[in-house]
């Protein structure tokens, strides 16, 4: 500070002293920041937002999960018809939720003018036919399959490759047991098409209803479905409807039905003749009661004198469903004897007339 001269009251120069005061520097805290003090109000309502989003995106991506997928589907889902080309036919599916997903199918051949080669084919398989089933979601992935069998009777099955005009071969007795119980395990457990006959007694159609292991979620999701029948092809059905009617020309030609005892009208005569310009269609019919089943003997027994030999595995089963009898049956037979007997306009068994 800088020497000021002042004077006192009488005049005289008074010497001004330096005042010097003291400053005092604040402590600067060494120790490192401590970060355990309670947040500000501003902070907390910050945290408080933070989790509140992040909650709510939770939430809200579970909602959105739960939007994507399909709700459950109950009652009847009608699938429509699927076409398989290579053997001639197409399929008709129906589902039904009612706590289970039930199935409804129908098979008939696409093109009415191949019925006779359809019917052949159903009547007397070459070998054992099922046809399988998938249900499945709009991207095309299988959600859940179904296969059903055709019946199948080794002792009436058309020979494998007609088309080489070999003669059809009977297996031997051993050898056709064998057949028929693998057949039996074949079909057990299984759900079965039944055949269903137009007013010319000819199969027009095979149908079958049953049960698809699928859950609700699945059935929701099913928008489509495959049809894949194991059926002889176009060509091989062909080959077997001709094969069939060249050996019921033969048939008829060494053993005529009159030679063989049968009773044989002039109306069967007649219908004969027209079923010999017409393959495939039926020369005897008639109505009778049905009134037993040996099924040691593999004998269907009726009121009259007509009676129908079942093959060991139609015996059985026919014995086993057949308890209510007598029952009123409606028969109709090829030129080789190959019957159909139809129950209430159902076809329930096929047999071969006793000659």
């Amino acid at each position: 500070m800088t020497d000021q001269n002042h004077h006192d009251a009488s005049g005289a120069p008074v010497q001004a002293t330096e005042l010097i005061l003291p400053i005092t520097v604040p402590a600067v805290d060494t120790e490192p920041a401590r970060h355990d003090m309670a947040p500000s109000g501003s902070s907390r309502t910050l945290v408080y937002a933070l989790v509140s989003v992040a909650l709510g995106l939770a939430v809200g991506g579970a909602v959105a999960t739960m939007a994507m997928r399909p709700a459950g589907r109950t009652g009847a889902h009608d699938l429509g018809q699927m076409l398989f080309s290579p053997a001639g036919v197409k399929g008709h599916l129906v589902l039904n939720w009612d706590k289970k997903l039930d199935y409804k199918l129908a098979v008939e051949p696409s093109d009415p003018a191949r019925a006779g080669e359809f019917a052949q084919v159903i009547a007397a398989p070459p070998r054992p036919l099922s046809v399988a089933i998938e249900l499945k979601d709009a991207d095309g992935y299988a959600l859940c399959m179904k296969t059903i069998a055709v019946k199948y009777d080794p002792a009436h099955a058309a020979p494998s490759g007609p088309q080489s005009g070999a003669p059809a071969s009977q297996p031997a007795p051993a050898e056709l047991e064998k057949r028929q119980e693998q057949e039996a395990e074949r079909e057990r457990g299984k759900d079965l098409f039944q055949s269903q006959a137009g007013e010319d007694g000819q199969i027009q159609s095979i149908s079958a209803a049953g049960e698809i292991p699928c859950s609700n979620q699945d059935y929701a999701s099913a928008v489509a479905w495959s049809f894949a029948p194991d059926f002889p092809s176009v060509d091989e059905q062909t080959a077997l409807l001709q094969h069939h009617a060249s050996e019921t020309e033969t048939a008829t030609a060494a053993a005529p039905a009159e030679a063989k005892g049968t009773p044989v009208t002039a109306a069967h005569r007649k219908a004969k003749k027209k079923a010999a310009d017409q393959p495939g269609t039926f020369a005897i019919e008639g109505d009778d009661e049905l009134v037993g089943i040996d099924s040691s003997r593999g004998i269907a027994k009726t009121t009259t004198s007509v009676t129908f030999l079942l093959s060991a595995a139609m015996a059985k089963d026919a014995a086993a469903r057949w308890q209510d009898l007598p029952a009123s049956i409606h028969y109709k037979c090829d030129m080789n004897y190959a019957c159909t007997l139809t129950h209430r306009g159902a076809v329930v068994l096929t047999a071969q007339l006793r000659r």
